[in-house]
């Protein structure tokens, strides 16, 4: 059984979530097909969130404070420590001029409700939600490899 209470085994099956997507959005993906977009949009949601929750058991929350947080985005976000909130609105800002918080409330539920249809067929608002989760997992996955390892391990597995 894994022991979600290690951070780095979290990170490890996040940012495996990372290749994966990568691998699927460089060889079956059509930006112009709302529904090859979904699958690599719950991926990009679900290593977000892995992410998130890394960074709280880091913080030295438990598995089970974790868990209850739910998959709401906005409440995992809002549990990072104050250090981790500024360095993600300040990364936001400068890479992106957006800010974080209104990307976290956009896409708050998605996870929930994305599994198994994009809301509606509105290809503005589905390519607006892909690109900010995009944003926030690339971010994220900084963030933690550098919390865990003091590097980036961004391409560590990439071929």
């Amino acid at each position: 059984m894994i022991n979600y209470n290690n951070s780095s085994i979290v990170e490890r099956i996040a940012h495996q979530a990372v290749m994966y997507m990568n691998l699927v959005q460089d060889t079956h993906y059509d930006s112009n097909d709302i529904y090859s977009m979904n699958p690599i949009y719950i991926n990009m949601l679900f290593a977000c969130e892995l992410y998130l929750k890394c960074l709280l058991l880091k913080n030295g929350k438990t598995y089970n404070e974790v868990r209850n947080l739910g998959h709401h985005f906005n409440e995992l976000f809002n549990n990072l420590n104050e250090k981790q909130k500024r360095e993600l609105r300040n990364r936001f800002d400068v890479f992106y001029n957006l800010n974080v918080d209104k990307k976290v409330d956009l896409i708050n539920d998605d996870f929930v409700y994305c599994r198994y249809m994009f809301f509606g067929e509105d290809f503005n608002e589905v390519k607006m939600r892909f690109n900010a989760v995009k944003d926030l997992m690339y971010e994220l996955d900084h963030m933690v490899s550098m919390e865990l390892f003091n590097r980036d391990t961004y391409f560590d597995n990439k071929g």
